[in-house]
Order: C-alpha cells, then sequence, then structure tokens
C-alpha cells in the first residue's frame, strides 16, 4: 500500500529588526501529510543546513522547537539567512520532504561623520565642530543618545542644540532618510595634537566616530627690539634720549608683551613718550626702582611700537644699557629680544663760554650737579688772581656783573650728600 507522501514547503520571514526578539509561526503551518494540516506530534524536523545570502555555510544563533516555532533572540547579525530543513512522519521515517526557510534580519544603520573647520590653531582660537547623522536605517529610530568625548583640553564654548550636563544630547526621533546636525565651538587651552569623539547609542547600535586631527600649536612670534640714543654726547648731570623701537614680525600676534628697560645706576629717569603703529591695545607703564617696564595685552604683527625714553646722567663713566621684550608663546628668533647700548658719560659739565648779552642763552655760568652735590662753592677769579666772585651755596646765577669781558678762571667745590667734597678747577670766557 502507497504511503501518502509528506509535503514540506518553503517559508519567508521578514524583515525582522535584529534589536528585538522574534518568535515567529510554526512552519508547519504550510506544510502538509496525506494533505491535512501536519500535527506536530506526527512528524520529526531536521536542520539540514544553514548559508547566509554570500553562499556561506554560517551558525545562527535561534531556537527550532518540535512545534516548528522559530525564536530568534537579539543581535543577530543583518542579512538574508537560507535554512534548508526536512520533515520526516515518525510512523514511516523514509516519508520525508525538504524545503528552505529564508530569514531576513535587518539592523540599524546610521551614517555619522564628525568635521571640524580648521585642522590647526593656536591656544585661544575658536574651532568648530559639526556633527551630521543620517538614519540610513530602513524604519525610525527613538532616543537616540549622542555623548561628547571632548578632551579636556579642549574648553566648551557653546552647542547647538545644548549639551546636557552630562554632555549628551537625545534625539527622540529620526525617520528612515532623515538627517539631523549638531554643533558646537570650543576653545583649546594648550598646544597639542587632539581628536574629538562622539558616542553614538540607540538599541543595541554603540558607535563611536571621530573628527580628524587637531593640531594645536604654541603661538610663534618674532619681537624684535631695538635701543639706541644716537651716539650723542652726553656729560655727567645732562638729561639725554633713548629710543626703543619695538616689532612683532611676526607669524603670530604676541599676547602678555613685556618690554622692560634696565637702566644703569648712572642714570635716572625723567619721563617717556609712546608713539605706537598697527597697535590695538594700549601699553601700560611702570617703574620698580630701576626698571622700566611696559606691558601690552597684545602686540599684533607688523605693529611696531616706538618709546622715547629721557633720561639723566648722574655720573660719568662708560654705561651699558639693556632692553628686553619677551611674550606669551614661542619666539622664533630670541636673539633679536634684547638690545644693548653702550655710552661714555662724560664728566660734570661746566661751561667755558657765558654771554650775559640779555638774549636768553647762556646768560650765566651754570653748573649742572644738583644730583650729585648738595651744595657748590664757587670762587671766580681775574687773569690777575683776584677774586672777582665767591659763593658758599651757588644758584647758577653769576653773570659776570660789572666785568669786561674775558678770560676768568674758576674754582668749585662740590660738597656731596655724604658730606664729602671735590674740587674742580678750569677756565671760563665771558662775552659781552
Amino acid at each position: 500500500m502507497a504511503t501518502a507522501p509528506i509535503m514540506a514547503n518553503n517559508d519567508v520571514f521578514g524583515p525582522l529588526i535584529n534589536f528585538e526578539f522574534h518568535s515567529l509561526p510554526s512552519i508547519l503551518l504550510n506544510d502538509s501529510l496525506k494533505n491535512k494540516p501536519i500535527v506536530p506530534e506526527d512528524v520529526e524536523i531536521n536542520v539540514l543546513s544553514i548559508i547566509d545570502q554570500d553562499g556561506n555555510v554560517v551558525s545562527l544563533d535561534y531556537n527550532l522547537d518540535p512545534e516548528g516555532i522559530i525564536k530568534l533572540p537579539e543581535d543577530i547579525p543583518p542579512g538574508d539567512y537560507f535554512i534548508r530543513y526536512n520533515i520526516c512522519q515518525k510512523d514511516v521515517p523514509d516519508n520525508c520532504s525538504e524545503a528552505n526557510i529564508t530569514l531576513t534580519i535587518i539592523g540599524i544603520s546610521i551614517d555619522a561623520e564628525k568635521t571640524l573647520d580648521r585642522t590647526q590653531a593656536l591656544p585661544g582660537d575658536i574651532v568648530n565642530y559639526i556633527i551630521k547623522l543620517k538614519n540610513t536605517s530602513t524604519f525610525t529610530l527613538s532616543n537616540i543618545i549622542l555623548t561628547e568625548l571632548l578632551p579636556e583640553e579642549l574648553m566648551l564654548l557653546s552647542s547647538t542644540p545644548s549639551l546636557s550636563t552630562s554632555n549628551t544630547w537625545e534625539i527622540s526621533n529620526l525617520a528612515d532618510g532623515e538627517t539631523v546636525e549638531l554643533g558646537l565651538s570650543v576653545m583649546p587651552t594648550i598646544d597639542g595634537n587632539y581628536t574629538n569623539e562622539v558616542n553614538i547609542k540607540v538599541e543595541n547600535y554603540d558607535q563611536t566616530i571621530r573628527s580628524e586631527e587637531l593640531q594645536v600649536r604654541p603661538k610663534m612670534v618674532d619681537l624684535a627690539i631695538e635701543k639706541t640714543s644716537f651716539n650723542s654726547t652726553v656729560n655727567d648731570g645732562s638729561s639725554f634720549e633713548y629710543q626703543i623701537i619695538v616689532t612683532n614680525n611676526g607669524p603670530d600676534p604676541a599676547d602678555n608683551v613685556r618690554i622692560v628697560d634696565f637702566l644703569p645706576a648712572q642714570l635716572a629717569y625723567e619721563s617717556e613718550v609712546l608713539n605706537a603703529e598697527g597697535l590695538l591695545s594700549t601699553p601700560s607703564f611702570s617703574q620698580e626702582e630701576d626698571i622700566l617696564v611696559w606691558n601690552v595685552p597684545q602686540f599684533e604683527v607688523g605693529a611696531t611700537l616706538t618709546i622715547t625714553l629721557t633720561v639723566k646722567a648722574i655720573a660719568d663713566g662708560r654705561i651699558r644699557n639693556r632692553a628686553e621684550v619677551s611674550a606669551d608663546g614661542q619666539d622664533v628668533l630670541p636673539e633679536n629680544n634684547t638690545s644693548i647700548e653702550v655710552k661714555t658719560i662724560l664728566p660734570l659739565f661746566i661751561p667755558n663760554v657765558i654771554k650775559p648779552d640779555g638774549d636768553g642763552k647762556n646768560e650765566t655760568f651754570v653748573i649742572r650737579a644738583s644730583h650729585r652735590y648738595e651744595r657748590l662753592e664757587l670762587v671766580i677769579f681775574n687773569r690777575w688772581g683776584d677774586i672777582v666772585f665767591s659763593s658758599t651755596d651757588y644758584q647758577n646765577d653769576w653773570y659776570a656783573e660789572g666785568l669786561l669781558p674775558g678770560t676768568y678762571y674758576y674754582q668749585v667745590k662740590g660738597v656731596n650728600f655724604d658730606k664729602k667734597e671735590k674740587q674742580y678747577k678750569g677756565w671760563v670766557q665771558v662775552i659781552k
């Protein structure tokens, strides 16, 4: 007697989202035995092979129970799977039939990138990042969490939309094919190389993307200083000018510029005049005993600051006056950060000509010595050795009153603040 054939028919399930658990209908529902629906107790199900969409044999995480129900756990890799199976009649083991189960598993697909508007910056610059997120899945995504993994050396200035206190954004819904854009502005605080990352989580999707590397280099400046007194002859007791010229030859603006002039002991500060070209910040001046300091908050590339410094010589001899300039960052040419002017201060000036003629020039016998001596004693002689003028506390007021033009001789005694004395002798021509 012939056995009624058993008939297994192909089954297709999907697409099935892989972050969900699935319990599929029994594969026996469309199979038959003796032209009647199969009773699970009457048959045995055997899986013969499983291959993926590329024809490779794979091991698939699933459960097929005797009832013909397939249970699929979460996180099965997306793709098409083909399960070849047979069903055999328990009472007649040779009565079998084969069929295929096609499973289509889909997962979350997101195109994401993080870009920045510059790859090189200086500490204090503003760098902008853009995060673009496109849902390339075939279904809507909900509750996407993006966590900004900002290096601590990059200070967050602002973000669009605003980040939460835990540095996260939450996107409630993103339809398939939809794109969202987020942005943030940061400020590098220290030089170095930094990669900015963002983590994206939704269901079983957990990916971290990174931007291009941001290279933060130190500020590089070329501050130059030049100091001169124009080789003018100076006597002890005279005032004269130094000129200090400071320039920034680049490549970057200089911050917190400090210009220092170290006055030697033989000089005393009197005044300073500033002339700036291309400088947006106002210099400030301070004096710390013999050290003169000018501070400039920012010194632009190509800017020039000229300082005309008036000082008074208070001792004779060879002097060495040094000026320096410094700033934050790296100076590419440190050898031009210092300028030294060497000068010889001649002894105390005592004039050898006076013209008491009423024109207001060289009217009196002026000895510039108040910086050195508390008191001057002066005696004037004519050519025969007669005293024609004397003072024990001379006030620069002798103008040869009542005397004829000619040559006269002087003796000067300077009494300093320590009561020590010094003698000077010479001649003076009176012109009337």
